[in-house]
């Protein structure tokens, strides 16, 4: 596939298996070498769809198959579930990197897959905040609701969410002001 197809297959395009993980893929040292990618150790999630999105940038074409040669397993209490921390919020920089790269396609269905992707990612910490009343994780709601706020119709619009999400950020929309006005104690 050529590269614009690798970058969507990455951004979750068809909720397709290739995604942006860098542990289901081979990578050609020269390519790593020739541009310089490198993991920015500043980012602890999904550093990985960065690195890809930047290495198939850099390819002419990509070849997949799309039988698993790995199994990924989801853990509950991973970097992506549980309490919302700092380094949880630094995913929201991180897709601002990834959108940045994704941009030098000039693809609208790219920018679309990657926008939903991004949307997600607020829904699920608000979602996170929720479920683990604290000082610390009202911090993080507050910071995280009013883009909620922002995105909700864009987000309730996109082919590229899934109903449970949209239902999920309309319960998220309306409850989260009520769940933040309860004493931390009382929850």
């Amino acid at each position: 596939m050529g590269r614009l197809e690798a970058a969507k297959a990455a951004a979750g395009k068809n909720g397709g298996l290739m995604k942006g993980y860098v542990v289901n893929k081979l990578f050609k040292r020269d390519v790593i070498v020739r541009e310089n990618l490198k993991f920015d150790e500043n980012i602890y999630i999904c550093e990985d769809l960065l690195f890809c999105q930047q290495y198939i940038w850099n390819c002419r074409y990509i070849y997949y198959t799309p039988e698993p040669k790995y199994h990924y397993i989801t853990r509950a209490g991973s970097a992506m579930h549980g309490r919302v921390t700092e380094n949880r919020m630094s995913v929201l920089n991180t897709f601002s990197a990834v959108i940045q790269m994704g941009r030098k396609y000039d693809d609208t269905e790219l920018d679309s897959l990657l926008n939903a992707s991004y949307w997600n990612h607020y829904v699920s910490i608000l979602k996170d905040v929720v479920k683990h009343p604290s000082m610390e994780q009202k911090k993080y709601g507050d910071i995280v609701f009013p883009y909620i706020k922002m995105i909700v119709f864009k987000f309730l619009r996109s082919k590229h969410v899934t109903f449970k999400r949209k239902v999920l950020i309309i319960l998220l929309r309306i409850g989260y002001p009520f769940w933040r006005a309860l004493p931390v104690s009382s929850r």
